[in-house]
Order: structure tokens, then sequence, then C-alpha cells
């Protein structure tokens, strides 16, 4: 492997390597052990870069360092170590990491999208595709289990991936679906009720600048559905169910231009409701109990930026 970024921070946002292509592998690290682990194979790598807490610096070269190794600082705040194979710079994470990237590793523009609503599997199924086809290198971060961003290091049509990803393409940028959804929301009057979801939903969306939110209604237990639902609709299909759903959100419609609902047992299944007062859409989902809340929520928003794409 020529090139090889390693992170060792909690404190270090990776978007700032967006525009830098020149890399085979992105590497994250939890805990000291295994950044020291990564740090011995970068000393096989031609160029490395080791983004760690200023303080664990010197404990990892004292670690990985062999007697032929020269050191020297970069401008006084980065450590450049030169091993028999090639280079490794330490680079303490508060600093300005494009400043000392763009010099270590070569400016090379890097593309970027973010796929919702596949398996990491699938997506590196489809990239190993792409790697074979057009020779490029990749590396997949996966945010939650059906979030992933990919940077890669050549530019594919983009009419290519739509055909590859379908819907689940969610952007070509690293995003998450609240950033989506927050740049095509402009002006559009939001309501959202929430059930099982304890206002994540609304949470998400208030981070982001561009979301109006008319309403928001927080239903902790079942029996408040009745506040807002005709009994027998509760009564003939359950509280939790796709009329119930549709009701909830026809009843929001009235308010706003656009309304989202989501209601769930708790068991891995769920519904979400998106629409206004012309057309009211219901989706049913399944997910594995682990991780539901999070996915969950995830696909309330990616329906949203749908309806409003």
């Amino acid at each position: 492997m020529k090139n090889r970024i390693i992170v060792f921070s909690d404190n270090f946002d990776r978007k700032v390597l967006n525009k830098l292509g020149c890399f085979d592998a992105i590497i994250s690290c939890n805990r000291f052990d295994d950044c020291l682990e990564n740090c011995r194979k970068a000393r096989e790598c031609e160029r490395a870069v080791v983004i760690c807490e200023n303080e664990q610096i010197d404990n990892l070269v004292d670690e990985i360092k062999e007697a032929d190794d020269t050191f020297e600082l970069v401008e006084e705040q980065a450590l450049l170590m030169q091993t028999a194979v090639g280079k490794i710079l330490f680079l303490p994470c508060e600093l300005d990491a494009n400043h000392f990237l763009s010099q270590f590793l070569g400016q090379e523009e890097v593309f970027v999208i973010t796929v919702f609503g596949k398996s990491r599997n699938s997506v590196k199924a489809a990239f190993e595709g792409l790697k074979a086809e057009f020779g490029i290198s990749y590396d997949i971060i996966t945010k939650t289990q059906f979030l992933h961003t990919v940077y890669y290091s050549k530019e594919v049509d983009e009419e290519k991936l739509r055909v590859l990803f379908g819907e689940n393409l969610l952007s070509y940028r690293d995003e998450d679906v609240a950033d989506a959804v927050g740049r095509v929301c402009a002006g559009v009057g939001l309501g959202i009720c929430e059930q099982f979801t304890g206002g994540l939903v609304t949470s998400k969306l208030l981070r982001q600048a561009n979301a109006k939110i008319l309403e928001s209604t927080l239903i902790l237990e079942n029996r408040e559905i009745a506040k807002y639902v005709a009994e027998n609709v509760i009564a003939e299909n359950g509280a939790v169910s796709k009329e119930v759903a549709f009701a909830l959100a026809k009843s929001l419609a009235k308010n706003c231009e656009v309304a989202l609902v989501t209601l769930a047992d708790g068991e891995g299944k769920g519904f979400v409701a998106v629409g206004g007062s012309e057309k009211i859409h219901v989706f049913s989902v399944a997910f594995e109990k682990e991780g539901f809340l999070q996915n969950f929520v995830d696909f309330a928003l990616f329906r949203l930026l749908k309806y409003l794409s």
C-alpha cells in the first residue's frame, strides 16, 4: 500500500480530507493499541499520516522507531519520520490538517458520494466493480448501519452512479440524512408527529438553518393517539398501523405544507407517513431491534428528503 492515513482522535473532522485524493486507505482507531499496530504497518508505506492528540505522538514514535530512522519538525509543529521505505507524518489533530496534508500528500481532487439504505457490503461490492473497471481507489466510511460516505480517487459518470445506487444515492457530498433535508427544505412549512422516536426527528431538523417547523407533536404513549385519530380507526387497525399513520399525517397536513409522521411498535416494525393536503404516502419499515431507533429516524428523514426533492 502506497499511502495511508491513520486517525486516532475523536476531535478530528474527517471532512477536511474531502479534497485530498492521494490515499489508499483511511483508518480510524479508537484504542491506542490499534493505532500502534497500524503505525507499525505504516512503516511499509511510501507515505503515511498519523493524526492524533499531540500528547500521543511521543508514545507512538517511541514504540515504532528504529535505529536508522531520522526525524525533522515540519514548521515546528508536526513530526516527520523518515523510514527505510518511506515517510510518516505525525500530525496533532488541533492543527490545520489541510495545510499539512496538501503539502505532504499532494493536491489531487477526491470525489465523494453518500449512500443511504444499503448495507456496507453492497456498497463495497458496487465500488469493487468500479475499481475493476476504472482503477479507482476508495474508502467507505460507515456512519450508521445503512448510511455510508464513500471517498474515491477518480471521477465516475454521475449517471453510472445513479444506475448503481438508484434512489439510495443520497448526495454527491459527505453529509447525513438531516443535512440533505436541510439543503432542500427552505421555505417549506413542516409539521412533525413523532410516536416512538421521542423527538429525535424534530431535534435533527431543528439543527438545520433552512428547516421551518410549524408544528411538532410528541406522542409518548399509544393511548394518546386517540387525541388525534378516531377511536374506530384505532380499534379496527391497531394503534401502530398504516391506517393510523395515514390519519395522523392527514390531520397534521391541515396546518402545514408537508407532514411527517413516525409510528413504531418497538419490536422492529413501524410506519412513516409523509405528504401534504393532496396526497400522503405511507411506508412500512422493518429493521433489526438493535439499532432500530437510529435506522428508523434516518429512514423517516430520507422519505421526507425524497418527497421534498
